[in-house]
């Protein structure tokens, strides 16, 4: 009785074990995501503030600027 070589399990197993190492995610993968997540969230916060900063003085100069130019035109008039 001949037996066809595609359904014996050795042909199988070499296409089923490539596909889970390429697809599956090992738990230090895993945590190395984990790792390089938190590290772009913090960057982004620290980014976020130091924006928040510059807005904050920019805001100021154009309310001082405002302001003056109220003041000015209340003396003239």
């Amino acid at each position: 009785m001949l037996v066809c070589r595609r359904s014996r399990p050795e042909f199988w197993l070499k296409p089923i074990n490539e596909l889970i190492e390429e697809r599956l995610a090992t738990k230090r993968d895993l945590k190395e995501l984990e790792t390089n997540l938190q590290r772009d969230i913090e960057l982004v916060q620290r980014d976020v503030k130091e924006m928040e900063l510059r807005l904050m003085i920019r805001l100021g100069g154009i309310q001082t600027a405002s302001i003056a130019i109220v003041a000015a035109l209340v003396k003239l008039l």
